[in-house]
C-alpha cells in the first residue's frame, strides 16, 4: 500500500485532486481508498453525492473514537464509489463533526488505523487532509507517514501566508519532511498572476487550471476524467503526469 497525503490551504482543491488521482489509478485497475480526515465538515456527502443511505454505521467517526480498531470494524466504513469498482471512500457522514459527534481522534487511533490499512489489498490510500494539522491527529499522522506528500496552495497571498504559517512550526519537527512534498498551484485562473506567484512561492511542480467541467463532475458525483474543454483537458494532463511520478516512486520503493 502506498500512502499519499493531499494537504494544503483551504480552497486549493485537496478533495478534488484526491478524487482525480483515484480516477486515474482506477483506469489502471488499481484499488484506491480516499480517507478524509476533515473533522469539521462531513466528507462522504461531498465525495459520494449520489450515494444514499450513508449514516453513522458508515462513518469513520466511531472507528477513530474506539479503543481498538479491527479489520472487521473497517468493513462498513469503506463505501464504494458508484462509478468504479476500484475506488472506495471513508469519512464522516452527513450532520457529523469529529469534535461534537464523537471524541476527537487520538494519535494512537490514527496510527493504528494507518497500520491496519497497510494490511489491506489497496494499492493506494489517499488521505484528504485537514488544512490545519494542529487540530487533527489523523492529518498529522498522514503528513508524517505519507510516502508521497502533496502540498496544494492557492497561488495568491492567502496561499502564501498559509504556507508561511504552517511551515514555520511543522518544519521545526524532525518527523515532518515537507520540503519533500510536491508543490501544486491550484486553482489557476486565467487572471492569476502566475509568474508573480511562481516567484513568491519559489516555483511549483504542478499547476492545475480551474475548470468548470471538473467542478460540474464533482457536484454530479462523476469520475474526474474524460474532459472535453481546454481547462479540463489541461487539468487531466497534469493529473496524469502526477500519477506517473507517483508510480515511479512506488517502483523505486519496491526496488
Amino acid at each position: 500500500m502506498h500512502l499519499i497525503a493531499s494537504w494544503g490551504s483551504s480552497g486549493a482543491g485537496k478533495t478534488t485532486i484526491a478524487l482525480a488521482l483515484a480516477a486515474a489509478f482506477a483506469q489502471q485497475k488499481k484499488d484506491t481508498l480516499i480517507l478524509s480526515s476533515e473533522a469539521r465538515t462531513p466528507a462522504l456527502p461531498a465525495l459520494l453525492p449520489t450515494v444514499k443511505h450513508i449514516n453513522s454505521s458508515n462513518s469513520i467517526g466511531p472507528l477513530l473514537s474506539a479503543e481498538k480498531i479491527t479489520e472487521a470494524s473497517l468493513k462498513d466504513r469503506m463505501v464504494r464509489h458508484p462509478k468504479s469498482n476500484h475506488i472506495f471512500c471513508m469519512g464522516l457522514a452527513s450532520g457529523e463533526t469529529a469534535a461534537m459527534t464523537y471524541s476527537p481522534p487520538t494519535r494512537t487511533a490514527a496510527i493504528n488505523l494507518f497500520h491496519l490499512l497497510m494490511q489491506t489489498p489497496y494499492d493506494y490510500v489517499i488521505v484528504d487532509c485537514d488544512s490545519v494539522p494542529l487540530y487533527d491527529q489523523t492529518t498529522l499522522a498522514a503528513l508524517e507517514y505519507a510516502q508521497t506528500g502533496l502540498m496544494l496552495l492557492t497561488p495568491d497571498i492567502k496561499g502564501y501566508e498559509f504556507q508561511k504559517a504552517q511551515m514555520s512550526w511543522l518544519s521545526n519537527s524532525d518527523v515532518f519532511h515537507l520540503e519533500r512534498f510536491i508543490k501544486i498551484a491550484s486553482p489557476v485562473f486565467p487572471f492569476t498572476p502566475l509568474s508573480d506567484a511562481r516567484t513568491l512561492f519559489g516555483g511549483f511542480d504542478y499547476e492545475l487550471p480551474h475548470s468548470s467541467e471538473v467542478a460540474e463532475k464533482m457536484i454530479a458525483g462523476e469520475l474526474l476524467h474524460g474532459f472535453s474543454n481546454t481547462p479540463g483537458v489541461r487539468f487531466d494532463q497534469q493529473i496524469k503526469r502526477l500519477t506517473g511520478q507517483i508510480e515511479l516512486e512506488v517502483k523505486r520503493r519496491a526496488g
